[in-house]
């Protein structure tokens, strides 16, 4: 491929310096040919006014001068121009190579760009079957766990019912129930005052007459004690008048 270029380039060169050499061949011819035709019967001076003002020369005046100016050449002259021409022709020669690298470049990032967004398709998909496959083991491992709970639970109510057939059933509601409570409650009450009511007659003997004596005379004693109080008082009250 490198060779192609090198012919190329070199046909291009070859082919600019014909054009250039026909263009420099034509002009001269005609200047010489125009230059005889009035050699015989000017001057000089006037020879350069009439081959000025010829049309056909002035033609090629103006196609050189305007390969003068694209060419940039200030001092047009053949070796000027065909050095010029060469340049430019491996100038292009780079541009071309340069471009051709780019569409090579750029043919070679497309089909990265191809094969990534390949890739990329293909880690979506796998993500989409990961999750899916995620969320079948997720219900299953859901499903496993409702199987178990439902076991525990069957489990327990089994124990409960066991438990209730061995507790002796009691025909009582719980009216009854209450009542009973409050019964009990005044029964205690009860026992409470004659356990009160034994204290105050511990120490008595046994007999009740004997009894009855001596709680007579533990009256009179205090009857005696309530008099004596009665005395120190009024004595105490004389005392302070």
């Amino acid at each position: 491929m490198t060779r192609t270029r090198d012919v190329v380039a070199e046909t291009r060169r070859v082919a600019s310096y014909q054009l250039v050499t026909l263009l420099f061949t034509s002009f001269k011819s005609l200047f010489i040919a125009k230059s005889l035709s009035h050699m015989s019967t000017t001057t000089p001076n006037r020879l350069h006014q009439l081959l000025m003002q010829d049309e056909d020369v002035e033609k090629y005046v103006i196609t050189l001068t305007s390969i003068a100016e694209a060419l940039g050449l200030e001092d047009f002259s053949y070796t000027n121009c065909f050095e010029r021409i060469s340049r430019l022709s491996e100038d292009k020669l780079h541009l071309e190579l340069s471009k051709l690298r780019l569409e090579q470049a750029e043919t070679e990032l497309k089909d990265h760009l191809a094969y990534m967004n390949h890739e990329l398709a293909l880690i979506r998909k796998w993500k989409e079957e990961l999750n899916e496959v995620d969320l079948t083991e997720k219900t299953a491992m859901l499903e496993r766990k409702k199987s178990m709970l439902s076991a525990k639970a069957k489990e327990y109510q089994k124990s409960l019912d066991s438990a209730e057939t061995q507790i002796p059933e009691v025909p009582i509601s719980i009216t009854e129930l209450s009542e009973m409570r409050e019964g009990l409650r005044k029964k205690e009450q009860t026992l409470k005052e004659k356990r009160a009511r034994l204290q105050a007659f511990q120490g008595l003997p046994p007999n009740l007459e004997l009894a009855r004596l001596e709680l007579q005379g533990a009256r009179q004693e205090q009857m005696q004690l309530i008099q004596l109080r009665e005395r120190l008082l009024s004595v105490m009250a004389s005392s302070v008048s």
